[in-house]
């Protein structure tokens, strides 16, 4: 998942569009993962690259092909920073 950074390439400029990406496995005293091990956060400069990535990006759609077969469930969300309301 995180090599994605470097192997997601911007149709248009070329280059590589995803500004950050970071996760880990859980390690959360609280008890409130619901089953869950591994979290993947993954930034953006704009919506529009995100949903590039989420809808069309060949790369990261083989990504998800392939961990269909290795995660039992997965949550994506969205959120812009700051953004509540």
């Amino acid at each position: 998942m995180l090599i994605l950074k470097e192997t997601c390439i911007h149709p248009k400029t070329g280059k590589p569009y995803i500004q950050s990406c970071s996760g880990g496995r859980d390690n959360s005293v609280q008890g409130l993962q619901k089953g869950f091990t591994h979290v993947f956060v993954v930034g953006f400069d704009t919506k529009e690259d995100r949903d590039y990535y989420a809808l069309e990006d060949p790369v990261h759609l083989e990504f998800v092909n392939w961990s269909d077969s290795v995660a039992a469930d997965v949550y994506a969300i969205d959120f812009v920073d700051g953004e509540f309301v």
